[in-house]
């Protein structure tokens, strides 16, 4: 223990009564250290290292390190080089003791090298600064992130992806939403436990508890309502977005799964609506936009090149891009409001396919064999060179809806679709749709506005109301309302990314599903009619069905 210049030795001795219960604890100084930082010191926090290292703060912002083994102090800590601060704790973890100070913000102090890093409320750097200076606790969330409960919310540290050692700051104290506009700001505690769950005290407003363990998806969120119509990376681990009323956006950083997502607008073309995106084999990547223009974004020259659409024979041809593909033979294709296209990247010219009236949302590839094509008025088969070959796979099937927002030829042999009010399997082989799904199937929404596979051959459905895990054995539907409205997805460096009209949610598909079972447990959390949450005592149609 310590108090002011003393670092004490207490012996602790149990008497017990003759019940076996505690009755008395002796507490005994064994042995006193002084005068370890000098005269005009005194001692403020303490903790200590895995190999029992003890490190004092002194109200100098320094550290002595003593040695509990050899009764021997190793290091006095720096000269005092500032004023006097109020340290209140101290943090070791992973070769560093952090100090938490009131008004001097985070100190992270390296023993080895001696180096201090002082972390401080600063609003105008957003990268680094803290919710406030006074630091009342800090602890270890894993993965090298740290948590600082101050005077107005808390902040997280993120470690640098190139040097953990330096890190950028998340700040967390927004309580203008109705969510969380009773919550206490004022951070005095916190505690991690080895269960995952976050506990932080607060001044006058109770403790709050935060299972880490069912947070297991992020969020980029954008101020202003912007559909992300589709989502691309490039080869510097950049991640692209077309949107719908911003134009093109790039991330400001290349992707790090500890970092909070950033983007900024990259300026190309004349129109900010832009509705797909795609990189091919060299690296680059291409954008289709609602103005009849096709854009090439050169990754070695980090230059932008605006191809409009001009058809020889068609002069009068106009149309939106919505969807592109490139093939087998590297040849690229654009599915649009007005028939399908082919572009030819050596003679920059575009050729016309006629296939039928309605939009091409979709496009999927038999490698070297056909085509299949979503489009407003069905799933439709073109042969390599443009060419309709069938058109009525959903009439054959007896299938009562045509219009498809989603194709994905999977690694199963299967292709699966989305429709605005369905979701569709095809076998490839017989070439014929064999299930087909609604919300009586346990869907969450009709509507399928991206479809994806994972590492481990899932398949993931992007919902009007939700993600979902599509169990091919099971024929059962995971749904996890964690987004909306999804319109895009794709899949990079193990994370899902779902992109709707305001946010961009990521996860890692093995900790979403790891979030399915309970052990020993089947718990009901929700009971809905006509899709409306029933809540305790209330009646429908004149009834308590939920006592």
């Amino acid at each position: 223990m310590i108090s002011t210049d003393v670092l004490s030795l207490i012996s602790i001795a149990y008497q017990m009564d003759k019940m076996g219960n505690i009755d008395k604890v002796d507490l005994k100084v064994e042995m006193e250290f002084t005068g370890l930082a000098g005269n005009n010191t005194n001692y403020m926090a303490m903790c200590q290292s895995p190999d029992g290292i003890i490190y004092i703060a002194t109200d100098w912002g320094n550290i002595v390190t003593f040695n509990p083994k050899t009764r021997q102090m190793t290091s006095q800590g720096d000269l005092p080089r500032v004023n006097k601060i109020h340290v209140h704790r101290l943090l070791y973890s992973d070769g560093s003791v952090w100090i938490g100070t009131w008004a001097n913000g985070a100190i992270c102090y390296n023993p080895k090298t001696g180096v201090y890093t002082q972390y401080s409320y600063k609003p105008e750097d957003t990268k680094k600064t803290l919710s406030h200076g006074d630091i009342y606790q800090m602890v270890s969330l894993g993965d090298g992130r740290y948590l600082a409960a101050t005077w107005n919310g808390y902040t997280v540290f993120i470690p640098d992806k190139e040097e953990p050692t330096r890190y950028t700051t998340e700040v967390y104290n927004n309580t203008a939403s109705q969510l969380h506009r009773n919550l206490e700001t004022r951070m005095i505690s916190a505690y991690y436990d080895t269960e995952g769950i976050i506990w932080i005290g607060t001044q006058g407003g109770g403790v709050y508890a935060s299972d880490l363990r069912k947070q297991f998806y992020q969020r980029f969120h954008q101020e202003t309502h912007n559909e992300i119509c589709e989502m691309a990376t490039d080869e510097n681990e950049y991640i692209w977005l077309a949107t719908f009323h911003k134009g093109i956006l790039r991330s400001t950083e290349p992707f790090n799964p500890q970092s909070r997502l950033e983007f900024e607008s990259v300026p190309a073309g004349s129109s900010n609506t832009v509705l797909c995106v795609l990189n091919d084999k060299k690296g680059n990547l291409w954008f289709g936009n609602g103005q009849s223009e096709l854009i090439q974004y050169n990754s070695e020259n980090k230059t932008f090149t605006v191809y409009p659409v001009r058809i020889k024979d068609k002069p009068e041809w106009s149309g939106s891009i919505w969807s592109l593909l490139i093939d087998n033979q590297n040849r690229l294709w654009l599915g649009t409001s007005n028939g399908l296209l082919l572009f030819d990247r050596q003679t920059k010219d575009f050729v016309y396919y006629p296939v039928g009236s309605g939009t091409i949302r979709a496009m999927a590839e038999v490698p070297d064999k056909y085509f299949l094509l979503g489009l407003s008025y069905g799933l439709v088969k073109c042969s390599l060179n443009g060419q309709p070959i069938r058109s009525d796979y959903e009439k054959t099937a007896d299938i009562p809806v045509r219009d498809i927002r989603s194709l994905y030829a999977a690694s199963d042999g299967k292709l699966y679709i989305g429709y605005s009010d369905g979701f569709g399997v095809m076998d490839i082989q017989s070439d014929s749709i064999e299930n087909f799904y609604t919300t009586h199937n346990g869907l969450s929404s009709n509507y399928i506005g991206c479809i994806c596979e994972d590492a481990e051959g899932r398949i993931w459905l992007g919902s009007a109301s939700s993600v979902c895990n599509y169990s091919r054995h099971q024929k059962l539907f995971y749904n996890y309302y964690i987004s909306g409205n999804n319109r895009s997805v794709i899949f990079y460096k193990d994370f899902l990314f779902w992109g709707n009209n305001k946010n961009i949610t990521y996860f890692l598909p093995n900790e979403a599903m790891n979030n399915h079972f309970i052990p020993g447990k089947v718990v009901i959390t929700q009971l809905e009619v006509d899709n409306k949450t029933v809540e305790i005592g209330q009646k429908i149609n004149n009834q308590v069905i939920l006592k």
